[in-house]
């Protein structure tokens, strides 16, 4: 039972998880049992309640989860500390450092083509034909991104760079901090009757 004063009154003690001796506590030994903790036929211990609330005994069944409370268990926790596992795949922002740069280099040379086509140590070079004089002319193979005469610039190929060195930390660089999921309370003193009229049963 809550009171709202600090000392338990004559045949009464706190709930703070006494040891109680069976040959003295023998009738409220008779109610509680070992069901607190202590040693059958010797001693007992009162609940405690130092810091914890109370859960009425039975099963609950909230949205298709089942839990079961037994006279006497503990459980519970005043602070939690998210891990991976408590939290959604969804989109998120990590730091990148180390060399993030890569470079990709295209060879080529103003020379006259050579080959037909791609091949060993082969770069792109500079294309020519022969006119009706039999003079090699250049032929043109470039223009601007944005030509006078209209047409749009479109992407002829892709190519991966390979990118070493590259470290991905966490978005929090101070780490899991544990945080408080205790419900609001007020503080009062829990005791329990150990002489007095022995309850009767229906």
């Amino acid at each position: 039972m809550p009171v709202a004063f600090q000392f338990a009154p004559q045949d009464w003690q706190t709930c703070q998880g006494q040891n109680l001796p069976v040959n003295q506590y023998s009738a409220l030994y008779s109610l509680l049992g070992t069901t607190f903790g202590g040693s059958n036929g010797q001693n007992f211990n009162l609940p405690d309640l130092q810091g914890r609330t109370i859960v009425g005994q039975g099963i609950l069944n909230l949205n298709g989860s089942v839990s079961q409370y037994v006279a006497g268990a503990k459980g519970g926790a005043v602070s939690a500390t998210l891990s991976t596992a408590n939290v959604p795949l969804a989109p998120h922002v990590h730091p990148l450092t180390g060399g993030g740069t890569g470079t990709v280099t295209i060879n080529g040379t103003t020379a006259a083509a050579t080959d037909p086509g791609p091949g060993s140590n082969r770069v792109l070079a500079t294309g020519n034909y022969l006119d009706v004089d039999g003079n090699a002319q250049p032929v043109k193979m470039y223009s601007p991104a944005a030509p006078a005469g209209g047409g749009t610039a479109t992407s002829i190929g892709t190519g991966t760079v390979s990118l070493t060195g590259l470290t991905v930390g966490p978005n929090n660089g101070t780490g899991a901090t544990p945080f408080s999921i205790r419900e609001p309370y007020l503080t009062m003193y829990y005791v329990m009757a150990t002489n007095g009229i022995y309850p009767t049963r229906p």
